[in-house]
């Protein structure tokens, strides 16, 4: 099933749950939606990374965290970790790469997007922080 299917289902299950809330087959389709959802978002940004989309990728992962998941859902969580850490190390050394190659803005540009995969985690966002503050600075050498 494509992501939209996945969308429209759980759109239209969580319609039967305000229409009968609690009902116990809607509730369990929706999960099984979302988590159907979470993981062809995943199966993308590794398509993406295989392909060296490292951006895309990362966007994917985004999405996938942005997937409203009960609390106990343990597995989806999980395995959003698990794809963003794998996709994050490729992220981070192409990010070095850039730096050091001085293409400060595409490397802000991919360090913004991991951050945003990583749903604002307070490392990720002071790095990309860093580097605005690094490219800032090459680029005033520049001028």
């Amino acid at each position: 099933m494509s992501q939209s299917k996945h969308r429209e289902a759980i759109v239209a299950y969580q319609d039967a749950l305000r229409v009968v809330p609690g009902h116990g087959g809607a509730l369990g389709r929706v999960q099984r939606a979302q988590a159907a959802l979470i993981e062809a978002l995943l199966a993308e940004a590794r398509v993406e990374l295989d392909a060296g989309r490292w951006a895309q990728a990362l966007d994917r992962c985004a999405e996938a965290r942005a997937v409203p998941v009960e609390l106990d859902d343990v597995l989806a969580v999980r395995s959003i970790d698990k794809a963003v850490a794998e996709i994050g190390r490729v992220a981070q050394d192409r990010i070095a790469v850039l730096v050091a190659r001085g293409h400060y803005v595409a490397a802000v540009e991919l360090a913004d997007r991991l951050a945003d995969a990583w749903g604002g985690v307070l490392a990720a966002t002071e790095h990309a922080a860093e580097l605005r503050v690094r490219a800032s600075l090459h680029h005033a050498t520049l001028a």
